[in-house]
């Protein structure tokens, strides 16, 4: 039982970092833990049913608005559109991925890490040599919605962050750093929600009182570190942001070689 308690608060953690909360906490799960791999597919259900929540609770009202928004049919809203056009995107990119790359190994994994790593270094690094001020608020395109839920559905290969890639791609489209992380948290709720319907589906979902204890305490975690990585990603500046969060990418790395 507390092992499902430490694993739920590292859900929170891990969840708005760049490093793949699936695949380190299936790490832990596997090695540190001995829980079997299908165990740990099945705990990792219900570790992100909490911290999608905990984004349903941050973000209640956005969330709030778009749900109404959603039920009139008021599909011309620029928040609305991208979240649906993102998801079916994802989807669509996702699936084949899922299904052609399911024994894809731990090591491409970790590499899929640092390639991401490096993108969000480079964005920082150009921003900081081009001297340019904060951008401001950019209107969402077509485009943006299109590549970015392309760029999510690439994170079903194992080891590939869904938060890291997003915001990497939303940064590199000229989004300021508040409006990438927002997006990119923002995506995640029926990102998560239609996963794991489809898995549920296909699959089942198994219950036990371990799991709802991990999704508990992921979701209090979540709930919290959300709250900080927002708050400190506004208090420094653009380029700096994105350097750090490369720099997050290659802490898995790091424990893997050493």
């Amino acid at each position: 039982m507390i092992e499902y308690i430490f694993l739920g608060i590292l859900q929170g953690i891990f969840e708005w970092l760049p490093i793949s909360s699936q695949g380190q906490l299936f790490l832990v799960m596997t090695l540190l833990f001995d829980i079997s791999a299908q165990e740990a597919l099945n705990s990792a259900v219900w570790l992100h049913t909490g911290t999608m929540l905990a984004a349903v609770v941050y973000f209640r009202r956005d969330v709030t608005t778009l749900v109404k928004k959603f039920f009139k049919l008021e599909f011309d809203d620029d928040l609305l559109s991208f979240l649906i056009v993102s998801t079916v995107v994802t989807g669509i990119v996702g699936l084949p991925l899922y299904i052609l790359m399911s024994d894809i190994s731990a090591t491409f994994g970790q590499i899929s890490i640092a390639i991401v790593g490096v993108a969000l270094i480079a964005t920082g690094l150009l921003q900081r040599q081009a001297k340019k001020a904060e951008l401001s608020d950019k209107k969402i395109s077509k485009q943006d919605k299109l590549v970015t839920g392309a760029f999510q559905g690439l994170s079903i290969i194992p080891g590939i962050s869904r938060s890291g890639i997003t915001t990497s791609v939303l940064l590199m489209r000229n989004f300021t750093s508040k409006q990438a992380l927002k997006l990119s948290f923002l995506m995640s709720i029926p990102a998560v929600l239609v996963a794991e319907l489809g898995l549920g589906l296909v699959g089942g979902i198994d219950f036990s009182v371990n799991y709802a204890l991990g999704a508990a305490f992921s979701f209090a975690s979540g709930l919290v570190s959300i709250d900080i990585f927002l708050r400190v990603a506004r208090r420094i500046s653009f380029w700096a942001f994105c350097v750090v969060m490369g720099l997050l990418t290659f802490v898995p790395l790091f424990f893997i070689l050493v």
